[in-house]
């Protein structure tokens, strides 16, 4: 079995098994790969293109013509 497993959370994990809150074993099975991203609220500039680009894909999922941000929701 081929299996990919994607977790993600707001504290840091090394840490918690540094403290013993968190299976040291545990962590080194989903440590393969660690991507750090500051929350949206540090990357403001983010926002608008992320909500446009969520908004196209469900456009095209959906089926329905491409939609646009109000301009009152893109400021």
């Amino acid at each position: 079995m081929d299996v990919k497993l994607i977790a993600a959370t707001q504290i840091t994990l090394s840490e918690q098994v540094d403290v013993g809150h968190f299976r040291a074993d545990l962590y080194h099975r989903l440590a393969v790969v660690v991507l750090q991203l500051p929350p949206l609220r540090e990357r403001s500039d983010n926002i608008l293109a992320l909500a446009r680009t969520l908004l196209q894909q469900y456009s095209a999922v959906y089926g329905v013509s491409r939609q646009r941000l109000s301009q009152a929701a893109e400021a």
